[in-house]
């Protein structure tokens, strides 16, 4: 098994950007050297939780629609991290229609 430059394993190093959202996703993007992988799993991870985190600062504002709608992105989120966070220990990584595109271009800028 290959490890990435923080250390870890490539399978657990994924996990870990997923583990508390856009925050672990922050740290192992600027953690991570060497490896693409984990460096994907980051910015994606950024992309994703980063925009539903905004998007549920929004939802709270609408009086009678948010409340519902909040409901709605934060159960999308926790499915989503579930799933990422077993795809990526497994080793077979869940692309994010659109997010993924967005994280490609963000590890470019890097």
């Amino acid at each position: 098994m290959s490890h990435s430059s923080t250390g870890l394993p490539e399978n657990i190093a994924n996990v870990a950007c997923y583990v508390f959202g856009w925050l672990s996703g922050l740290v192992m993007l600027f953690a991570e050297k060497s490896s693409g992988a984990v460096k994907f799993h980051a910015a994606q991870s950024v992309v994703f939780f980063g925009t539903c985190s905004l998007l549920g600062m929004l939802l709270q504002i609408l009086p009678i629609i948010g409340p519902l709608a909040l409901r709605l992105v934060a159960f999308l989120m926790i499915a989503v991290w579930v799933i990422q966070i077993v795809t990526a220990f497994i080793g077979k990584p869940l692309r994010l229609p659109v997010v993924s595109g967005i994280a490609v271009l963000l590890i470019g800028y890097m």
